[in-house]
């Protein structure tokens, strides 16, 4: 008897683990669609369907990937809602990825950005307010620092960080964290390799990251001081990812040596 409930528990927690790794996954495959216009960013309840302007960027940095055709068609990009990036899936030739571009890669100035109606905990952007000009400047990003985000959302489907994600045990988390940082780390390097205008957008995109949060902080009173460290880095529950600090000091410091 001890034995067959033993068996039945074993049987019992593999079944359980499967069945969580598989919804895990779901969103990334069979239910990209739906994520995709779940996240999608909309104007006057119309999707915002992505300008021929950014699927040419998107297009010169598969190409500094030196990324084949065949896997170039497997992701596309697309509005996401809010300013940060985003990437889900994998290159699984029947689902293929998409990768987020934030709304305010739209933004030429800050102009641009200051037109847009920002609400910030349910209640509208004081524009009057010094941090909302913070803000906005740390909305418009270079060329560069857009392609740096856009190379590092496409690297990030290409670790098939995904499966590492779906993984459910409790026991796995230290680890997935550790490997989640690497992660972020190799792309870093990889993306440096690519050029100087590739280190000099990651340093831009990390110190406007920082700017951002920072700005936000104050904005947001006391959900700001929850959200971020008062030099602007994000305070994180659950899988961890590197600093935004250590990532630009990381393109910084390759900027020095070059």
């Amino acid at each position: 008897m001890y034995y067959r409930r033993r068996k039945f528990h074993l049987i019992f927690g593999i079944s359980a683990s499967i069945t969580a790794y598989c919804v895990n996954l779901m969103p990334h495959t069979i239910f990209l669609d739906k994520l995709e216009n779940t996240v999608a960013f909309y104007r006057r309840g119309v999707r915002l369907r992505i300008n021929n302007k950014v699927k040419e960027l998107c297009k010169e940095v598969m190409d500094d990937l030196k990324l084949p055709e065949n896997t170039q068609s497997l992701i596309k990009p697309f509005y996401v809602f809010g300013f940060q990036p985003f990437q889900a899936g994998t290159l699984n030739k029947m689902f293929g990825g998409i990768i987020g571009i934030p709304s305010n890669f739209l933004f030429h100035d800050t102009a641009d950005a200051a037109v847009e109606k920002l609400i910030i905990n349910n209640k509208e952007l004081d524009r009057m307010r010094e941090e909302a000009n913070d803000l906005f400047n740390s909305l418009v990003l270079s060329k560069n620092a857009q392609k740096y985000v856009i190379a590092r959302e496409i690297l990030k489907i290409m670790s098939n960080e995904v499966y590492l994600s779906a993984v459910g045990c409790a026991f796995w988390v230290a680890f997935k964290d550790a490997v989640r940082c690497r992660i972020d780390a190799s792309i870093d390097e990889n993306i440096s390799q690519l050029g100087l205008n590739y280190i000099e957008g990651g340093k831009e995109y990390y110190e406007k990251e920082l700017k951002k949060n920072i700005a936000l902080r104050s904005l947001m009173e006391k959900d700001g001081e929850k959200c971020y460290h008062i030099d602007g880095n994000e305070k994180r529950w659950g899988f961890m990812s590197l600093p935004l600090s250590e990532r630009k000091r990381f393109f910084e410091s390759i900027h020095l040596k070059l």
